[in-house]
C-alpha cells in the first residue's frame, strides 16, 4: 500500500503542477481572487507545441515537475489537467455573484 499511495500522491501533485503550468502559458485561466484554475477553451491543441517544446528543453524550465516522464505521460497529464478544469469562470466568483 505504501508504494501505491506514494504513486497516487505523486500523480496528484503532477496533476496540480500541470494545471498551474497550463495557466502560465495561457491554456487555462487562474482566478486572481480564489486561486481557482479554469478555462472555457474547447481544446488545447494550439498549446501542445509550446508545452512539448518546454518539456524537450534540457533544463526542463517551467516543467521541472515532469522530469522522468515520457512525452506521452507528460501530454496525458496535461490533457487530464486541462479537461478537469473546464468551466466558464471561477466557481467561487459565480457563487458570490449569485448571492
Amino acid at each position: 500500500m505504501g508504494r501505491s499511495k506514494d504513486a497516487w500522491i505523486e500523480a496528484q501533485e503532477n496533476h496540480q503542477a500541470a494545471a498551474y503550468y497550463l495557466a502560465s502559458i495561457g491554456a487555462l485561466e487562474r482566478c486572481e481572487f480564489h486561486d481557482i484554475i479554469y478555462s472555457n477553451w474547447s481544446d488545447m491543441s494550439e498549446f501542445y507545441p509550446i508545452a512539448v517544446a518546454e518539456w524537450k528543453k534540457g533544463e526542463r524550465g517551467e516543467v521541472g515537475w515532469a522530469e522522468g516522464m515520457s512525452v506521452r505521460e507528460y501530454t496525458d497529464c496535461l490533457k487530464a489537467a486541462f479537461d478537469d478544469h473546464l468551466a466558464d469562470s471561477c466557481a467561487l466568483c459565480d457563487k458570490i455573484a449569485r448571492e
